[in-house]
């Protein structure tokens, strides 16, 4: 902008010296105009002399008239010689040296002119010709000799004069045009740098965005690679727990001394509290990733608000707290949404508010405020009388991995990512959280989601559960996966249940196991050397004995994520059991199918 404002001061500078050196010349040129009159008043002075003459030769009184008329064209012309002079010289400092040597010869020659007349006038007055003759020779003589001298001096300093300024406006036009060409090359200096300041600015723009779309390729890869990570990460660590927490439930069915319960049980809570920090983590990546989607399907909140609060009482009466719930809406209203993400949120507050409190009450109130016939606020509270936070630790409480410095809270386990996630599934769903607490009194969680309300209330489809072993002695299983454990876990569970069974470690040795043998389920991991379950599945449904190709496949796997599960059904299988599992789980889904 300096560079566009500066090159406009030049051109501005450089059209006004154009228009003085324009004003200069046409000036100069003016007053070539004063010569054309002085050479007419000295050809009007010699014609007036001729005249002059004649009268004095002949007495005619035309000559004297003709005479008369000439002296006074040369007056007049005079006086425009005058005003010129006052109008158009008054720039030039050589004309005004001469101006007063040619002002007392104009007053010379005006006077002379004047003379001439009256002189004139007087002959035609005079009787005699003799006299007439004498007088005419002495003006001839004296008059015209005088004013002939006197125009032709006048003409001598007015063109020395005007030469005087021709060769001081050349000079000033030269320094206008040195001036002027300066201009001009500093104008052309600062647009040249100007352009060369714009496409280095254009080419850091280029690069920068080079830059930029490589982060952005490098940001989507690491995105990638950390899911990728992730899922791995949950895969491996799902794995082995799967194990540890089955075994464990295994163990605690059996004759056990009190020593022994109490390491079962503290081998099923470290299990499930490793459990809970993998959830969260993925749970996170998920939301930071965008890969989040919300279900939309009618749930009747009151059974699923009931449902958490129920199963918070076992948490609850370990720490002999009284749980306490105030349910304010109808029992009958259905809503359109994500019952699990809402029964996440209540049941990450519920289990830090019990978590918190030492003693008196946990108390969850909820009420659903309609805004219209179709559309309404779900609104749900939780409220402790635990330790409570000071006012300087509420904004931090639902930032990601925030844990409050505090000998009470540094003695609880936890990731710090509860709360974010519980903000961000609110947040999600056009909902908002808030918390009020006092140190030392309790705390008070709140958050408002929106929800559509359904038309009539949908039938909900109840949980099958298996009703006893009787209805499954003797059915045929196929057991497919490559961890030792894991089959040997299954093994424990199937042979509780008086369930036939076939192990394979891979799939290809799974596949030949089903031509040879005829299954009532196919219970098969996922990812496995040689062949994984879904290629297993493939070859099961389209390329095998088509006589046997619709026995229910049950996939079990650690990749938790919602694709994940989606590509396994796809390809054929009828459901998913997630690592870890409980016996209870795992025969639901096989009574299920079977």
């Amino acid at each position: 902008m300096l560079v566009l404002f500066a090159c406009a001061f030049f051109y501005y500078l450089r059209d006004t010296r154009i228009t003085a050196v324009k004003n200069n010349i046409a000036e100069l040129l003016e007053l070539r105009g004063d010569y054309a009159n002085l050479d007419s008043c000295t050809y009007l002075l010699y014609q007036a002399g001729s005249n002059s003459r004649l009268y004095a030769a002949t007495a005619d009184k035309r000559y004297l008239e003709h005479f008369s008329g000439q002296i006074q064209k040369i007056s007049a012309r005079l006086a425009d010689i005058k005003a010129d002079s006052k109008e158009q010289r008054t720039d030039f400092a050589a004309i005004m040296k001469q101006k007063d040597v040619q002002a007392a010869q104009y007053i010379r020659l005006r006077r002379l002119t004047d003379s001439l007349v009256t002189g004139f006038i007087r002959l035609g007055m005079l009787e005699s010709k003799a006299e007439q003759k004498k007088a005419i020779l002495f003006i001839n003589d004296h008059l015209i000799a005088e004013m002939l001298h006197l125009l032709q001096s006048y003409k001598a300093g007015d063109a020395s004069a005007l030469a005087e300024a021709r060769n001081e406006m050349i000079s000033h036009l030269k320094a206008e045009m040195k001036e002027l060409d300066r201009i001009a090359l500093i104008n052309g200096i600062l647009l040249v740098s100007l352009i060369v300041v714009i496409l280095y600015h254009i080419m850091r723009l280029f690069r920068h965005e080079q830059v930029l779309l490589g982060s952005s390729k490098r940001a989507t890869q690491n995105a990638h690679a950390k899911s990728r990570f992730l899922a791995n990460m949950s895969h491996e660590i799902r794995t082995p727990l799967n194990s540890i927490v089955g075994f464990s439930e295994q163990l605690s069915y059996g004759q056990l001394n009190e020593e022994q319960t109490d390491q079962i049980t503290a081998i099923r809570s470290s299990s499930e509290m490793l459990l809970e920090v993998v959830n969260e983590i993925l749970d996170f990546s998920k939301f930071e990733e965008g890969k989040i989607s919300f279900d939309r399907a009618p749930f009747s909140p009151l059974n699923e608000i009931v449902e958490v609060f129920n199963s918070m009482n076992v948490l609850a009466a370990n720490k002999n707290l009284t749980l306490l719930n105030k349910l304010s809406f109808d029992k009958n209203i259905v809503l359109i949404g994500d019952r699990f993400r809402l029964k996440q949120v209540i049941m990450n507050l519920l289990t830090n508010a019990i978590k918190f409190t030492s003693k008196g009450h946990v108390k969850l109130k909820a009420q659903f405020l309609p805004e219209g016939k179709k559309q309404g606020i779900l609104k749900i509270q939780v409220e402790d009388t635990g330790i409570g936070m000071a006012q300087n630790d509420l904004d931090l409480i639902f930032d990601e991995f925030a844990q409050i410095a505090s000998p009470i809270r540094m003695t609880q386990q936890g990731t710090g990512l509860g709360l974010a996630i519980c903000k961000k599934i609110v947040e999600q769903q056009d909902g908002k959280i808030s918390v009020n607490s006092v140190a030392g009194k309790g705390s008070v969680f709140i958050f408002e989601i929106p929800y559509e309300i359904a038309e009539k209330k949908t039938e909900e489809k109840s949980d099958f559960k298996v009703q006893g072993k009787g209805m499954l002695q003797g059915k045929r299983v196929l057991v497919v996966d490559d961890n030792k454990m894991n089959v040997l876990l299954a093994q424990t569970i199937l042979k509780k249940w008086d369930i036939v069974y076939d192990s394979a470690y891979d799939g290809k040795e799974a596949l030949d196991l089903f031509k040879k043998n005829r299954y009532d389920l196919v219970l098969t991991d996922i990812q496995m050397p040689v062949m994984g379950g879904v290629e297993l599945t493939h070859e099961i449904r389209y390329n095998g004995d088509f006589a046997k190709a619709d026995v229910p496949i049950l996939g079990i796997t650690a990749h938790v994520l919602q694709e994940n599960r989606d590509i396994y059904l796809k390809a054929g299988m009828n459901g998913i059991v997630l690592k870890p599992f409980l016996e209870k789980q795992l025969m639901d889904q096989i009574a299920e199918y079977i």
